[in-house]
């Protein structure tokens, strides 16, 4: 399992709700942070993604192309994100232990199902980034996984240049888009096919940026 440097967008608010367990419960601090960098990561994009995949295949059978993705329906991906997370935390580090479930329960919803707020203007980028590699692939068939993820990143960079206001942002993002590349680079066929589940449909299949690394 890979080890990730930051928790994307979310890293500043991550790192506050591990402060806030680590000073309100007995859990470790080293323990549960090397699992939320880990496993953790890997909960959060594939709760974002798990939906996605029928609603690509929907769009294609019906319209024979790609959603378009809306600030909504991206906000609705990551609290699902933040959902499948909090339920494998809570599974991980209080599966017996009921009070300290309750409160990690508590924890999760006031620092991080918040965090979406603070983030809007980052969220309507990201949707707009999601609905242009849709367009590029209905355009030009599809990518495989690595090849689109070396796409997105390249249409974050392009967006950076022209919102320095939400840099911490984009430097969060991409840190972590590159160590998925990293760590897709590093996977054999197998796994690779394993790691991003492409969606198929009559064109091949599809990659999208669900599938690349968390909103």
């Amino acid at each position: 399992m890979a080890n990730f440097s930051t928790f994307s967008v979310y890293e500043k608010e991550m790192r506050a709700f591990i402060d806030k367990v680590v000073e309100t419960t007995s859990l470790e601090k080293d323990k549960i942070t090397t699992w939320l960098y880990s496993d953790g990561v890997m909960q959060f994009r594939g709760g974002q993604a798990a939906d996605y995949y029928p609603y690509v295949n929907e769009n294609l059978k019906k319209f024979n192309h790609r959603p378009l993705i809306s600030k909504q329906h991206s906000m609705g991906q990551i609290l699902t994100g933040f959902m499948t997370l909090k339920n494998a935390f809570i599974n991980q580090f209080a599966k017996e232990d009921p009070e300290l479930k309750i409160k990690l329960e508590q924890l999760f919803i006031l620092n991080l199902y918040s965090a979406i707020e603070n983030h809007l203007p980052f969220i309507v980028i990201q949707s707009e980034i999601s609905s242009e590699l849709s367009a590029y692939q209905d355009k030009n068939g599809s990518l495989g996984p690595k090849e689109a993820l070396q796409l997105t990143i390249k249409m974050f960079e392009e967006k950076r240049l022209k919102n320095p206001q939400l840099e911490e942002d984009f430097k969060n993002q991409l840190i972590l888009m590159n160590e998925f590349l990293d760590d897709l680079s590093n996977k054999s066929l197998p796994s690779e096919q394993k790691f991003f589940k492409p969606t198929g449909n009559n064109n091949g299949t599809t990659t999208t940026t669900e599938q690349l690394t968390p909103k």
